[in-house]
Order: C-alpha cells, then structure tokens, then sequence
C-alpha cells in the first residue's frame, strides 16, 4: 500500500548545528506480549517498507530531496539506529526499608532502585511520596536513559539447572516479593514478574533457544511481603509443572521488574522503591499423572440471561454457565478454561479431560429443564497448547436457586499405566450440599495435593415466589 505523510513545519522544529535540518525517522515498538519471539504467529516483522521519498514545499511546489530509497544496494539513505535501552538498574541491597506493617526483610535481596549511580546519565530518580528507599531513590519510572516513552523491563536470571531424573515430573518456583504499587492516579503501574523455560536437549547450552514462559501476569499491590509457593493460586506463580517441556533436561528461572503502565497509557512518576526480590527456591518432586491447572477461568455466579425474573415463563430464567473472566469488557468467556499436561516423561493424554457434574436443583424449575441434573462432558482443545475448554448448556438447565458441583478428571497413559488426575483433588463433598447457619455455601474450595486451590461450586442467585 502507498503511504503519504505530510508534515507542517514551525521555524523552531529545525535541528542541527545551523538549525537547518529535519530528522526524520520510521519507529517500531513491540512487546513480549505480541511480539513473534514466540513463533506461534510468525509474520514477516513490524512492516516492509521500500521506496522511500521526500519532498520539501517552500511554496512553489514539491521539490524531491536526495533520491527515491529504493533498498537495492548502495549505501542506504536510510540509517538502522537502535534506539537506547531504559538500562539495566539490577542489583543486590540489603537493609531495605518497606512499608509491610507486618513483616521486613534486612538481608540482601534482588531490586532495580535508580540511584544514580549503577546507571550513569540517569542522575537517580528520587521520589515522590513513598521516600523509604535508599536516599530516597526509587525504580525509575520514566524510562531510563530511553526516554519516557518507555518503560523499565530488568530481569534477573538463576543458572541453567539440570533436571534431577525422570522419577521427578511435577516442580515449583518459590521466592518472596516485596511489591508495592499504590494504584493511584500518579503511578506508574510497576511490577514484578517471574518465568520459566526448558529444554530437552541434552547440551544445557540449547536452552538459549528455548521460550520463556510464564502466566501473563505482573504482580502488583501492597505495600506487603509475599511468599509464592505452591499454596497459592496458580496465576500467582509457585507451580511452574505445566510449564516445562515434557522431557525436560536443563531448567532456567527469571524474576523481574515490568513497567506496563506505558502499555495502558499510564504516565504516571510516583513510584516506589519495590519491587524487592529474594529467596528464590525450585522444588521437584514425582507426579502420578498428568497436571490439572486453572486460573480465573472457572465458573461464576450468575443472573437469569433476561435480567430479570419472569414468573410466567420459568424457561425464560435460563441462567448462563459462564466463566468468571470476561472476553471482551463487559462479556463474559462463555467455556470455562483449563489446562491439562501430561508431565510424566514418556506419557501422553488417555483421554480428553472430562468435567464431572451435579446439579442441586430448586424443585420449582423442574418442568423447565431438559437435561439430567448430573454428568460429564469431555473439554475441548483450544488454540493454546494443552488448554481445554468446558461448557454447560445456557438454557434449559441451570435456574435461580440451583447449586452446582464440579471437578475436572484428566488423565494419561506411560505405556499402560493410567494415572488419574481431580481438581481440586479432594471431592469429598461432591454430592453433599454444604449448608453453614442455615444458608447453603458459596463455594467449596479444594486442594490437590501441591496444586492450586480451586472454586468447585457455584450458586445461581435465588428468585423468590409468591
């Protein structure tokens, strides 16, 4: 496609030692999100952009200036010139101050404060009104020596770490974090994050080649000290098993500081000192079947699809079985979303998932209902690797007052030996309606063993009669 830009110049936009020049300059911006260093998108870059042409207008008309760009040998008009990095503000401090009423941490951890000094050309970045830093310094939050469009992306990296044996499937990323994002109007939206990546080649230096990966998330709060590890929420990091290769050799761990604010058009230069990064810790240990994980994307609570209750037409009270993640703002996903990986070397799925299911049922809507009160359903794969979706009928099936149970079984074969795994793993109360005070349970939450909590029960809202 052609492309024509004009540009209308003041006398004060001319640069150069005589102020007789324009600069001018094709950019492009990507981000870890979007990028193709993934290869599940390959394209061909930002854009392919080939004879180039200027023109000045004094008024008399256009007037090319140099020749037409035309990328064909020759020295280029056109010069690559990589634009500076923020800079790389990663080092140990110890005897940090926080603002966890809680708890403190006086050893050495890993942080990315400005002081100046680590960085040359910055001159620091002091702070605003969270001033418990080092001399008052904080993370820079106006993009280093880049420039403010930019924003700070500092990882610290462990050593490649070889994989115990094959007897070990399953593994953690345990560390602390110190995080503190105030979430106000002036902050810069900064983070932490941490990944992972694998491979199964036997040449620990082939890991350079390999993906990290994480859950798509950076963390902010506070102000407070945290532990990650496996008790916690899958999309809070702990369980990285689903995450590696499944003949896994060599294992390389990341954790970080992200500035997304630039992403949300968030500008924001009151920041803090955090994050602050420590004791971090990878775990193994032997799994019996395949790993079974989910984050968000469970079912949730719900209202009758019309808004209302019609008392005349108790079909028309269909409640959705939707997860509790919207899509788009304001429209909820409607399958509910999990993965399942076969993580024992050598074995692969027996089956699709299922998600088992039963229904507690307000008697009033049963002449409306065209489907049994309890089942199962096989997950369908998606685009993502090892991620399988669930869905229950929208009509005809789940009314207000009606209390639904769920679990997902999956499981894989290492030849001929069928390991089976629930989430959550204790289904225990599966068939029991939980009632506490005389008012029946919002939710049950379940553990399987070392992996993540997990919502198995879910209420649609009551509609009383008269």
């Amino acid at each position: 496609m052609a492309v024509e830009i004009t540009i209308t110049l003041a006398p004060t936009d001319y640069v150069g030692a005589g102020f007789d020049e324009i600069h001018l300059r094709w950019s492009f911006e990507s981000d870890g999100w979007w990028s193709d260093g993934d290869c599940n998108w390959p394209t061909f870059g930002a854009a392919q952009v080939d004879l180039i042409e200027v023109y000045f207008d004094q008024g008399s008309g256009p007037v090319q200036q140099g020749v037409t760009e035309d990328c064909e040998g020759g020295p280029n008009q056109w010069l690559n010139v990589p634009t500076p990095g923020v800079g790389d503000f990663t080092q140990i401090w110890s005897a940090l101050q926080d603002q966890d009423p809680c708890r403190s941490n006086l050893s050495c951890v890993a942080a990315f404060i400005d002081d100046g000094e680590l960085v040359p050309g910055t001159g620091g970045y002091l702070c605003t009104s969270w001033c418990y830093g080092p001399s008052g310094y904080i993370v820079n939050p106006d993009g280093g020596l880049a420039g403010p469009e930019f924003g700070i992306k500092n990882e610290v990296w462990s050593p490649v770490l070889a994989w115990p044996g094959d007897q070990y499937a399953a593994a953690a990323f345990e560390f602390d974090a110190y995080v503190h994002e105030p979430l106000s109007p002036t902050s810069p939206l900064i983070g932490y994050v941490w990944k992972v990546r694998s491979t199964g080649s036997d040449n620990p230096d082939d890991i350079e080649a390999a993906e990290w990966v994480d859950r798509g998330y950076v963390y902010i709060g506070g102000p407070t000290w945290r532990r990650v590890d496996r008790s916690m929420g899958i999309s809070s990091g702990g369980i990285v098993t689903d995450l590696l290769v499944s003949d896994r050799r060599y294992v390389q761990l990341a954790l970080g500081v992200l500035d997304v604010g630039k992403w949300y058009g968030a500008f924001g230069t009151d920041g803090t000192p955090a994050p602050y990064l420590d004791n971090a810790a990878f775990l193994c240990w032997g799994y019996d079947g395949p790993v079974v994980t989910a984050r968000t994307k469970l079912g949730q609570d719900n209202f009758p699809e019309i808004g209302s209750y019609d008392y005349n037409d108790l079909a028309a009270n269909s409640i959705r079985f939707d997860a509790a993640f919207d899509k788009w703002p304001g429209i909820p996903q409607d399958s509910i979303l999990v993965d399942v990986v076969p993580v024992r070397t050598g074995s692969v799925l027996n089956d699709q998932p299922k998600l088992y299911y039963k229904l507690f049922p307000n008697p009033l809507f049963d002449p409306a209902r065209t489907l049994p009160n309890e089942g199962w359903v096989y997950g369908d794969s998606t685009l993502d690797a090892n991620e399988y979706s669930f869905d229950l009928p929208d009509t005809g099936f789940f009314f207000p007052g009606d209390v639904i149970h769920f679990y997902i079984e999956g499981q894989d074969n290492l030849a001929g030996d069928i390991g089976t795994t629930l989430l959550p793993g204790d289904t225990t109360l599966f068939e029991t309606v939980v009632t506490s005070k005389g008012r029946t349970s919002t939710c049950i939450v379940g553990r399987a063993g070392p992996m993540a909590l997990a919502v198995v029960r879910r209420r649609a809202n009551s509609m009383v009669t008269k």
